[in-house]
């Protein structure tokens, strides 16, 4: 049993594999850490996800492009088993609906990445407003407190004009 040494999104991993595949696995780690960095990056720093968040979006990705090949190996057995050459109008009207479904699957995926640009954006935006109304309202506390500190004074110098005044207005003597 091999031990490869791998790294994913700056963090290494120690993982056992069978004698020879030390590469394939090398490769595998490599593909993984590529899509966690890309889910990383379109999050930005202010997303602040956790490793696992992100593995876990990785994983989905993943997941779903392995789907996608699926699907694909499906049409093209499927396509191996007809035994008569179908009408070529079909063919043509086949073609132009999976061009069309291509389309809408590319529009949808558009779609999803505006979406969620959107949402790192929004969270970036509430993390700069959370530390904007953190900071007023410790302007907020400050100033209250100068407040107080200017009327205590104002107080004081009230009262010693007061004292000076009832000595300026007492009679000599």
């Amino acid at each position: 049993m091999a031990q490869v040494t791998v790294k994913i999104h700056n963090r290494t991993y120690q993982v056992a594999c069978e004698d020879g595949q030390e590469t394939h696995l090398a490769k595998l780690a490599a593909y993984l850490d590529t899509k966690v960095t890309e889910i990383a990056d379109e999050a930005g720093p202010a997303a602040q996800m956790s490793d696992s968040r992100l593995l876990v979006m990785a994983g989905l990705v993943i997941a779903d492009e392995l789907a996608d090949a699926y699907d694909e190996l499906q049409e093209l057995r499927a396509a191996q088993t007809i035994t008569e050459m179908p009408d070529p109008k079909t063919v043509r009207e086949a073609e132009e609906a999976c061009i069309a479904a291509e389309k809408e699957r590319d529009a949808a995926r558009s779609e999803i990445e505006e979406a969620r640009a959107a949402c790192f954006k929004a969270m970036e935006e509430l993390t700069a407003l959370r530390a904007k109304a953190e900071a007023a309202e410790a302007a907020a506390k400050t100033s209250r407190a100068g407040e107080d500190e200017v009327a205590a004074a104002i107080e004081a110098l009230a009262r010693r004009v007061a004292a000076l005044s009832a000595r300026v207005a007492a009679p000599p003597g």
